[in-house]
Formats: C-alpha cells, structure tokens, sequence
C-alpha cells in the first residue's frame, strides 16, 4: 500500500501494520488534544500536555495506567473523552471504520480486510466483516446490559444522572478491560456488593474471551455450527483454568491478611478472591487495596498479567492460547511425543 500515488518516487510504503500504528497514533494525538483543552480539566487552567498525552496513550492502549485522578482531576468533557479512547481502543480503529463504511454502503476491499485482520488479531481472512458485525453488536449490547445492571446497584447511592453516567463508564472500562475508574479508588467502595462483582467480572470476561469465541457460541446456541472449534476450546479451557488457579492462589495468600480480605466474612473473602484473579490478567480495578497485597499475590498477579487475555479481544498480555499451546508443547516434550495435540487434535507449531 502507497500514498501520494504508486508511480511516484516519493511514495510511502505502507504495510498493513504501518497504516495501524499510524491510525492509533492519530487518534492518540486528537484525544491528547481535547484533553488538554481547558474544558476537560477540573480546575483553572488546561492540564499539562504530558497528562494528557498519557491518559490518552493508556485510555486506547487499555492500560488503565493514570498519572492523575480520573474522578477528580478530569471534567465531564474530559471523562466522555477518555471513555470515547477506551472505546476505540478496544474495539479498534479498523472495526470503527469498517462500520462507517457499511453505513455509507462502501465496498470492503481486500486491502481494508488485510488492515481488519491485523488490527482484530483474527485467525484468517474468512467472515471477515462478518465478524466485525459481532463485535459491534455484541460490544453495544453487552455494554447496554451491563450500563444497566450497574445502574440499578449505584441508583440508592446517588441521584439518576449520575447514576447513569457512572454505569455507563464502568460498564465500557470493564467490558475493554481498560481499569478506568471514576470513584476515585477503583471499586473498593464495592468489595462485598455481589451486584456490582458480578457485573463487572462478567463484563471483564466476556471481554477478554474474544469475539470470535463468543461468536461461535451465538452460531452453537442457534445451532449454525456443529462443534466448537480447537480455538475456542483452547481460549476456554485456558480462561477456566486461570480464573481457578486465580482465585485458589489469591484465597490462600491473602485469606488471613487483615488489610485486604482478613476483615471480611467468607463471601467477601470468596468474592474479593475472585475479582483479583479476574482483574488482574488485563482490567486493572481492585475491590481491595492493592498495595496491601502479599508479595506472594503480587508475583502470581503479575503472571496472570503476563498472561493477559485471549486473541481478538479488548485484552492484551501474551494471550492465553500462547500459554495453553507453551504447556502442551512442554508436556509433549517431556513425554517424548512428536506431535503437540489439544482435545486430540494436533496442534501445527
């Protein structure tokens, strides 16, 4: 791919990975912009080109990475904005464009398709836009049921609006795995509110799954597909197994530790020990504080970390078929096996 013609000496190479890095930068840029006009920042003055340029970085890389206080620091303005960042980011800027051309009724090229892999992460070029239809309709949807289920929780505590806006910011922070909070101190006004739990580790998960894999589960559920394909039995044998392991880890180090789960009853323990493991492959909110952890907790949190989430997702990290095909391959080698296999089908390395 070329700019300013294919014919001219001046022409700029661009691959496919190129024109993405070149997309988010953009957009990293514009939102830099707007957070550092003086209506986004709480307070006189605009806030320091640095801060802004960082919160804008980590609000479309998903980090949930802050240099200053979300809740405090930024206004109304300035949070839409890094909630707008934390969208594209996690869907992609490729899906975003994708759809405004199918609004308009323009026909995706095999060069765009190329871009959409790429910047999806997806396996092949097959299904393609198809796929982008799923992760616009199931990113809105499960956000909307999420918005929802976290307002009725915040409504007793706080007046409709602001009940609202504070759904809806978590609900899409969660559901990209961002960790963008708006209270100041992440959920830990929430540790024991099983709603609120609920709701954003579901996000969280669903968010980290995939789109492919949670597309093959609609095309199951609506009998379209007949088995569930070697990929998403890895995604959610892996998901499984580290929320798990997760969530035993997590309850063993920190079950008597009085600053972090110690002080509550076994649901907040068993809950509290949930979330973490939940959060901490890529989400970044904690319902406990986190610097009151183990070391022990803190090193297995910063293997889920490395972990992270799944391929064509809102997640980052190695992703977990990285992990599950490292364990087979390790396994299969120490028991002398030429081939690395997964729920008997080989695996091609």
């Amino acid at each position: 791919m070329k700019i300013f013609g294919s014919s001219s000496k001046n022409a700029i190479d661009l691959t496919p990975a190129r024109i993405i890095l070149l997309g988010y930068t953009t957009i990293i840029f514009l939102g830099t912009i707007l957070l550092s006009l003086p209506m986004a920042r709480q307070g006189p003055g605009s806030a320091d080109f640095i801060e802004a340029l960082f919160t804008a970085t980590s609000a479309v890389c998903v980090t949930g990475l802050i240099v200053v206080d979300t809740a405090t620091y930024w206004t109304l303005f300035g949070q839409i904005t890094i909630l707008i960042l934390i969208q594209i980011g996690g869907l992609g800027f490729m899906t975003l464009s994708t759809l405004s051309f199918m609004i308009i009724g323009k026909r995706i090229t095999f060069s765009e398709r190329v871009l959409i892999k790429e910047d999806l992460g997806h396996l092949n070029y097959s299904g393609l836009v198809r796929l982008v239809r799923y992760v616009l309709i199931l990113t809105l949807s499960l956000e909307a049921i999420g918005t929802l289920l976290l307002f009725l929780n915040f409504r007793p505590i706080m007046d409709n609006f602001k009940a609202f806006w504070y759904a809806l910011f978590h609900a899409v922070s969660a559901f990209n795995n961002a960790g963008f909070d708006i209270f100041g101190n992440s959920l830990e006004g929430f540790t024991t509110d099983i709603g609120v739990n609920i709701t954003i580790m579901s996000l969280i998960i669903f968010g980290g799954l995939g789109f492919t894999v949670i597309a093959e589960f609609f095309k199951k559920s609506r009998k379209v597909q007949r088995k569930f394909s070697l990929h998403t039995k890895l995604v959610v044998f892996m998901t499984v197994f580290l929320l798990f392991l997760g969530f035993l880890t997590v309850l063993g180090l920190e079950y008597n530790n009085p600053d972090t789960l110690g002080g509550l009853d076994w649901l907040g323990r068993v809950t509290g020990s949930f979330f973490l493991s939940v959060t901490s492959r890529t989400a970044g909110f904690n319902t406990v504080p986190t610097g009151n952890l183990q070391n022990g907790t803190l090193f297995f949190a910063i293997i889920l970390m490395f972990i992270g989430a799944s391929p064509c997702s809102t997640g980052g990290g190695v992703k977990t078929t990285t992990m599950g095909v490292f364990y087979n391959y390790v396994i299969t080698s120490i028991r002398g096996d030429e081939e690395v296999s997964f729920f008997f089908q080989a695996i091609k390395l």
